[in-house]
């Protein structure tokens, strides 16, 4: 009985770890690990990285053939903070970036990691980003990829005007000209509330989804960061 415990215990373990992206580093330089609680940051593929920084190494992360977790944009990149951490690296330099596509159904990114003596010089992705095309007005992105729930589908509201299809592999641009708060909602078995706070020349990027209800499952939103929700929305082809 204990051994049958043993091998399901075995079992379950790479079951679990082989749902997660595979992470492969290839150091050529090493620090002493950082704190957790130290911050990475995280420059995209179209921001240079900075002239003094030293390269530690290299780092990819990708489908390990049956991922089913940890896959969005922001959780490879939180992974890639981890990896830079244990090298005792604070700044990860994403150079490649491959959304979901026939091939995999998660993001997967090749990413340098860095360090730097001031890393608080660098300017790292914000949940908003100013943009002076637009300073009359400001603009939600919302969008939604492949994920839980792919034959639930929701109108999205931003207070009583309807937006937004949240389906499968959709985006919209909307524009908001007046400031303050706003409430952004959804309901199919539930109904879900974003509350945002908006101003004019910056822009705003929500991912919809779906979580697990009673029967059909609830809608949800997820405020990202500027840097990868630009990336993620942009990868989305729309239908």
């Amino acid at each position: 009985m204990n051994m049958k415990r043993l091998l399901f215990s075995a079992f379950a373990a790479v079951m679990l770890a082989g749902c997660s992206p595979k992470i492969v580093s290839n150091l050529t330089s090493a620090h002493q690990a950082l704190p957790q609680d130290v911050e990475v940051v995280v420059l995209g593929p179209e921001t240079p990285g900075p002239d003094n920084a030293e390269l530690l190494g290299q780092i990819k992360i990708g489908d390990s053939g049956f991922t089913t977790k940890n896959g969005t944009y922001p959780e490879v990149l939180e992974l890639a903070k981890e990896e830079a951490r244990k090298a005792g690296g604070n700044v990860v330099k994403v150079v490649e970036h491959k959304g979901p596509d026939m091939v995999s159904s998660i993001h997967r990114i090749t990413a340098q990691i860095l360090r730097v003596e001031d890393v608080a010089s660098l300017d790292e992705a914000e949940d908003v980003q100013t943009v002076s095309s637009h300073p009359d007005y400001a603009v939600i992105y919302f969008y939604r990829d492949a994920g839980t729930g792919p034959l639930v589908t929701y109108d999205v509201h931003v207070g009583e005007t309807k937006v937004y299809r949240s389906k499968v592999n959709t985006k919209a641009e909307v524009k908001i000209y007046e400031e303050g708060e706003l409430e952004v909602w959804a309901r199919t078995e539930a109904k879900e509330i974003l509350p945002l706070t908006v101003k004019k020349g910056r822009d705003y990027y929500v991912r919809t989804g779906v979580t697990i209800g009673i029967m059909v499952g609830r809608p949800s939103f997820d405020i990202v960061p500027a840097e990868s929700g630009r990336t993620e929305y942009e990868l989305i082809k729309d239908r």
